[in-house]
């Protein structure tokens, strides 16, 4: 059995949250369900979102990628999402299907986003970031000047 089975829903967002803000990429997954997926378009399994996550840390190390706990009511949990970063290495978007987008030098800062987390049994089942105008990785493109 599993760690993240044996934890209730308070510890395991908890310990999502610190292990995030930390910037361990590879350790968030033993927190994600094997039936993982983050609500975006299109919608992304673990390996893809851990994938993406690890995109912008490679792309911008100094990046301030941080979430914070507002609520937590049952199986489901509400965090705030703030994210800059000085654009300073290759962004490598042919994951998503883009090309790779040398340094810009150029920073970005997000607008505050809300993510509601569903949480199971075998760890978190389901991220759905709310609408956030400005926000997600089309905003930090848009604040670089990249189309995609």
């Amino acid at each position: 059995m599993s760690l993240v089975k044996t934890m209730n829903h308070e510890q395991l967002i908890t310990d999502y949250v610190k292990t995030f803000n930390e910037h361990h990429v590879e350790a968030l997954a033993a927190f994600l369900a094997e039936d993982f997926v983050f609500d975006a378009e299109p919608p992304l399994n673990a390996a893809q979102f851990l994938g993406v996550l690890q995109i912008v840390h490679n792309a911008f190390p100094d990046n301030t990628m941080c979430l914070q706990l507002d609520k937590l009511e049952g199986n489901q949990a509400t965090l705030l999402f703030n994210n800059s970063g000085t654009h300073t290495s290759d962004l490598d978007l042919t994951m998503l299907g883009g090309t790779i987008i040398p340094p810009t030098g150029k920073t970005f800062k997000l607008p505050e986003g809300i993510f509601d987390y569903i949480l199971g049994d075998g760890g978190i089942t389901a991220v759905h970031p709310r609408p956030n105008p400005g926000g997600g990785f089309q905003g930090i493109l848009s604040q670089l000047g990249i189309s995609r």
